[in-house]
């Protein structure tokens, strides 16, 4: 499994793994998931049915990190307060996160 990064301004991750089943599975287009280190916890955003992030129907989850399998993701990892390092050594990632930047 590998973990490509695709600008070096914005540290987003292009990630081609089957770790677990999730929906949407098939789609070729890329499921965004937002990573926010928050109060010493990871915080993720999936998007929902209209697979779209920033509208009511998104899903967020504490500490459980689920990527679908044959489906390309992008991560976006960023924190609220303190600087996290952000892992999945399964998939060879590892990234810093700090308040007000978008890696």
């Amino acid at each position: 499994m590998r973990a490509l990064r695709l600008s070096s301004r914005a540290a987003e991750w292009l990630l081609v793994a089957g770790l677990a089943t999730a929906a949407g599975c098939g789609s070729s287009e890329p499921l965004r998931v937002d990573v926010v280190g928050r109060e010493f916890y990871w915080h993720f955003t999936y998007p929902g049915a209209d697979d779209a992030l920033g509208t009511s129907d998104d899903v967020q989850v504490v500490r459980d990190f689920v990527l679908p399998s044959g489906r390309p993701v992008v991560l976006r990892v960023t924190s609220d307060d303190f600087i996290y390092t952000f892992r999945a050594p399964e998939l060879g990632l590892l990234e810093t996160a700090a308040p007000g930047l978008s890696f």
